[in-house]
């Protein structure tokens, strides 16, 4: 019970920290900021911008597929796969054979 209060409050924290970032006086305060920004600086944070966007996407992703697809794989063993008298199972669960 106590990891699932320590899990609550820090995705509770994160989602405060988030929607802090967006307040407006935060808005007002970053514009006055990159007003302040040579142009090289701008140009170094646009790339880094970019970078990290498709980087977190990217890594985000995978860990969905990758979730997602051993969800299916504890479904198919779990609820399917028990009907099955013989069961052949080959590298993943695409190439899985069941013959009844």
């Amino acid at each position: 019970m106590d990891i699932m209060r320590q899990k609550l409050k820090g995705f509770k924290d994160t989602l405060v920290f988030g929607l802090s970032m967006l307040s407006p006086s935060n808005i007002r305060k970053q514009i006055r900021e990159l007003k302040q920004k040579t142009y090289p600086e701008l140009f170094v944070g646009f790339f880094k911008l970019f970078f990290y966007m498709f980087y977190y996407t990217g890594y985000f992703g995978v860990y969905l597929i990758k979730s997602v697809r051993h969800g299916t794989y504890l479904f198919v063993k779990k609820h399917l796969l028990k009907h099955c008298k013989h069961f052949f199972y080959v590298k993943d669960i695409s190439s899985a054979f069941c013959f009844p």
